[in-house]
Parts: C-alpha cells; structure tokens; sequence
C-alpha cells in the first residue's frame, strides 16, 4: 500500500511539473501576443495605478491638443481677415493724400471717390466675415447675424463685446477672436469719433463735394466754402484713416502674442506629452528579447518535464520497491 502512494506521488509531482511549465509557457506567449508585461491589474496593482493616471492625463493632453489646433486655426483665419482689413485701409489712405492735391479736376476726384465707396464695401464685407461653421467672427457672441449692415453712413455694429475664449492648457485660454468695434473702431460722426466706414463715407463726401450729413457734422461750420469743407471732410478722414490703421496694427500685433503662446503651449504639451509616452512604455512594455529568452527557457524546461513524465509512467511497481 505504501509503495503504491509513493508511485502515485511520483507521477502527480511529473504532472505537476509539467502543468507548472505549461502555465508558465502560456503567461509568456500571452505577453508576446499583447506586447504588455502586465495582462491583468493583480499582476501590478501599483503600476496599474500609475498606468491608470498617466493615460487620464495623456487623454488630457489629447484634448488640449486638439483645442490648440482649433485655436491655431481661428487665429489664423483672423490674422488673415485683418491683414486683408489693413490692406484695404492702406489704400483708402493713399487715395486720400492724393484726393488732397487742390489740383485734381472733379473728375479726377470723381474717379477717386468711386474706388473709396468699393472699398467701403469691400471693408464691410470683411466685417462680415464669416468662419468655416457659419460664425460671424466680428460679431462677438452673437454669432449668428451679421454685425454690420450698411444701413448708415457709420455701418451700425450689431454684435456685442464678448470674445471667443479656447482653454489650451488648465487655467490657460487665449483669445481667439475680437469684436467689431475693437477691430473697426467706435465712433460718430456727431461727437468727431469716426470708426473705418464712417472715415470711408466722409473722404467720399468729400471728394465729391457732397459734404452732407456726417461731414456737415464733423466741420460744425467752420468751413467759410465749400471747397474749404470738402478740403476740411478730406483731411479729417485721413486722420481718422490714421487712427484705425492703428487700432488694426495693434490688433496684429496682439494676435501675432497669441499665435505665439499657443505655439509655445502646443511644444510644451508635446514635450510632456513624449514623457509620458516613456513612463508608460516602462510600466507596462513587454521587453521582447527577455521574453523570447524565458519562452525558449520555459519550453526545454516543459519538454524535460514531459520526458521525466513519460519515464516514470513506463516503471512499475517493483522499481520504487
């Protein structure tokens, strides 16, 4: 009876054995299969718990990536606009120094005159510009209506004062886009204030010698002739022309700031975005040459096993006596 426990003790501890390199051949094949160390949480429960808050915040980085490339874009859609906004202001200036020369016939300023309302037009039109999803940029929140109509000599603003914001990094956002007034200027002919379409209607006026409303205004009479009140709408235009030329380069130049900051964000993330790459890659990366050596290993250590086995199943009895 004793001799017939130890046979059976012998071959179970073979199959057991062998069992024990089949489980270990198996968990390495896996790894190889999924390129990871850890198949389950209970293999690392720590590194799990990093694994889990790293990509919590590569799935952050993600977003604010995204967000950076939707700022990136509108930024640019707007530098665009209002480069295209300076340009047409550039040469309503230069029309108007030339309109100035006292030696122009009326025809000459009639032809001068013609170019500032098209590019009246043309101004408003940019003021009306529209993003790829339909927002009128200019409008501030009220993106859905156009801002500016040219119902009156000064095209009267529509929108509101809000600017569209873009979080790109936690407790970071950038400005995006700018509203109407900030961009066109503010003003009324009645208290001497001319934003860019009002300047463009009085050089017009003036031009023509059509001082009429917004230009009778802006003399208050002081002009003893009418040339000398188409000479008055002239000047006061150029200088008006001026002051928006400036407000739009300042405008430039802030949007060229953000350009800026989003880009530098944009590395940052990159940069911590790589990082993390590499953290998690240790964590959780199977290292292929390691494993390829355990798996030969583990598989002349099962085929050992298995002849061992297949031995000890051959003996009888009388062997173990």
């Amino acid at each position: 009876m004793i001799g017939r426990m130890s046979s059976d003790q012998i071959h179970q501890s073979g199959l057991d054995v062998i069992l024990d390199a089949q489980k270990k051949l198996s968990r390495t094949q896996e790894e190889l299969a999924s390129g990871k160390r850890l198949l389950t949480p209970a293999d690392d429960p720590v590194a799990t718990a990093q694994i889990q808050s790293i990509r919590s915040e590569l799935s952050r980085i993600e977003t604010m990536q995204s967000n950076i490339s939707r700022a990136s874009s509108e930024l640019a859609m707007v530098e665009d606009s209002v480069a295209n906004v300076e340009g047409l202001l550039m040469r309503a200036r230069e029309l108007a120094v030339r309109g100035a020369n006292d030696s122009l016939s009326l025809q000459d300023r009639e032809i001068i005159a013609t170019e500032i309302d098209a590019l009246r037009e043309q101004l408003i039109a940019a003021a009306n510009t529209q993003s790829s999803d339909g927002d009128y940029i200019y409008a501030g929140y009220a993106v859905s209506a156009a801002p500016y109509t040219d119902a009156t000599v000064n095209a009267t603003y529509a929108g509101d004062t809000g600017v569209r914001a873009i979080n790109i990094a936690p407790g970071l956002t950038v400005n995006t886009r700018f509203a109407g007034e900030a961009v066109f200027g503010q003003g009324s002919a009645a208290t001497g204030q001319l934003n860019a379409f009002e300047a463009l209607a009085v050089l017009s006026e003036g031009l023509r010698g059509d001082t009429t409303e917004a230009t009778t205004l802006l003399i208050n009479g002081t002009a003893a002739t009418q040339d000398e009140a188409n000479s008055e709408a002239i000047n006061i235009s150029m200088q008006a022309l001026d002051t928006n030329l400036e407000t739009v380069r300042s405008v430039r130049t802030q949007l060229g700031v953000r350009m800026n900051r989003v880009d530098d964000q944009q590395a940052l993330n990159a940069n911590f975005n790589v990082r993390l790459q590499e953290t998690l890659s240790g964590l959780e990366d199977l290292d292929y040459t390691k494993a390829i050596t355990e798996m030969n290993l583990q598989m002349v250590a099962l085929e050992a096993a298995q002849m061992a086995y297949t031995k000890t199943q051959s003996l009888s009895l009388f062997n173990y006596m």
